[in-house]
């Protein structure tokens, strides 16, 4: 899996709270207020994102929008993973490059072109992971 990941752990819990108060004994407390996220899926009239494991998703709340690709899943050791590619639109240019790594996704060729208008209307959030690190418990 080539480029950022996305790492995803279910666990299963009794209730909501008991999750929160599990959170609170362990010092966790949150990073920001809870908010309304608009989550729009993108896809072909094929449904051909879906069909290959794949999402686009248009993500907005009151921060901001994020442009998400995520690839197929892959499974190992009980554990989900998939590449997860998240853009935000400042300028014009980081959002063409944004939308031509997601358009590449679909299978298409460079060079793309986007309307100036279609562009202003796009948010590209870019996000470079440096290190990330984790426990492995048996």
């Amino acid at each position: 899996m080539d480029g950022p990941k996305e790492i995803e752990v279910k666990l299963r819990v009794a209730t909501a709270e008991a999750a929160r108060e599990a959170l609170r004994r362990v010092g966790a407390v949150p990073e920001r207020e809870r908010h309304f996220e608009d989550n729009v899926l993108l896809d072909d009239e094929r449904g051909s994102l879906r069909a290959s494991g794949s999402v686009l998703r248009l993500r907005r709340t009151p921060h901001g929008g994020v442009l998400t690709f995520k690839g197929p899943r892959q499974i190992a050791e009980g554990v989900k993973s998939r590449e997860e590619r998240e853009t935000v639109v400042e300028d014009p240019e980081e959002a063409r490059s944004g939308l031509d790594i997601i358009m590449g996704h679909y299978g298409g060729k460079p060079p793309f072109e986007y309307s100036e208008a279609s562009l202003a209307k796009i948010l590209v959030i870019r996000i470079d992971i440096t290190s990330m690190t984790c426990k492995r418990s048996m």
